[in-house]
């Protein structure tokens, strides 16, 4: 099982890191909060906190994997995959809710869409 980083479950480093997530994806829209309707909002809130659980555990992840020594997954593989499906079906929501998906899309679809919004800073 991992180890809690310091501030992990920090209600004020949550809200930091949830308003970074969420002004990060307006930025790449270009969209103002006030042109979200509730239900939007809603699911950029759900979104972005899918997204910072996901952050912490690929903290975890970066110099290990997600294997443990013995070839087995880590302990908290199945919060990572549940947030990891939460993220995508909350994205896929917004999206549709926008009107730039038209139709639900697949799980491997989902998930090469949400690795665009996971990609690091100047990977590209």
């Amino acid at each position: 099982m991992p180890t809690l980083k310091h501030g992990a479950r920090s209600r004020r480093l949550a809200s930091t890191d949830i308003a970074r997530i969420e002004r990060s994806w307006k930025e790449r829209y270009g969209v103002k909060l006030g042109a979200l309707s509730a239900y939007q909002r809603g699911c950029l809130r759900e979104f972005a906190r899918a997204e910072r659980v996901l952050e912490r555990y690929d903290v975890e992840m970066d110099g290990s994997g997600p294997l443990k020594a013995d070839g087995g997954p880590k302990g908290f593989m199945a919060s990572y995959l549940a947030a990891l499906n939460t993220a995508g079906r909350a994205l896929e929501r917004l999206e549709t809710s926008m009107g730039q998906v038209s139709k639900q899309r697949d799980t491997n679809q989902l998930l090469d869409e949400l690795s665009k919004y996971r990609a690091k800073p100047g990977a590209s």
